[in-house]
């Protein structure tokens, strides 16, 4: 009769991670010899965050790619007690290649999930304004579209052929742009008049 892994103590598992925090590959192969890989993807800080958020949130690439080799499709969406998950913080932090990781193994609505704050990993890569999370929204942005709308595969750039991206202020479009639809003008007019 086979006998269990032996289960790793709390100073064990708050040091793999760090060990995915820091980026140190053979920390956590070492780990899953002595323990098993349910042992790594399950491991989780006074947080709630496993070692692929750690590891997603710094663009420890190898390592993303690692556990996302042992993590079912379901544990990549987890979140931590501010209800982040590793593509949360990737997001946040600009880890483009990271989201080419995680998100072909997610679902539309893994993807879509709101974090204590109400805001989604695309909305985090927003809210940064910097060319690597711009970078990061576009992907996802796209992926998104894609997973609802086209049921293609991004290109490499993770963005559609043909695909249109409309950008918003958060000021009404003025009447003159309503007017080229008239059914459009038309509510316009009631609303205004009311």
């Amino acid at each position: 009769m086979p006998t269990e892994p032996a289960r790793a103590s709390d100073v064990e598992v708050e040091d793999i991670i760090l060990a995915a925090r820091y980026g140190d590959l053979d920390d956590l192969k070492a780990f899953v010899e002595a323990y098993g890989p349910e042992a790594l993807i399950s491991a989780q800080d006074d947080n709630g965050n496993l070692a692929l958020h750690m590891a997603s949130a710094n663009g420890h690439v190898e390592i993303v790619r690692y556990l996302v080799s042992l993590s079912p499709d379901e544990r990549l969406a987890q979140q931590n007690q501010s209800g982040n998950t590793p593509l949360h913080w990737a997001s946040l932090n600009g880890h483009l290649e990271v989201l080419k990781l995680l998100c072909p193994r997610m679902s539309v609505a893994s993807i879509s999930l709101h974090n204590k704050a109400n805001k989604t990993a695309l909305q985090e890569a927003e809210e940064q304004a910097n060319e690597r999370t711009w970078m990061c929204a576009g992907h996802l942005l796209s992926y998104l579209n894609v997973e609802d709308k086209y049921k293609e595969e991004p290109t490499a750039d993770g963005l559609e052929e043909n695909a249109e991206i409309t950008l918003r202020s958060d000021e009404p479009p003025a009447k003159e742009e309503l007017a080229s639809d008239s059914s459009i003008a038309s509510e316009t007019d009631k609303l205004s008049m009311t």
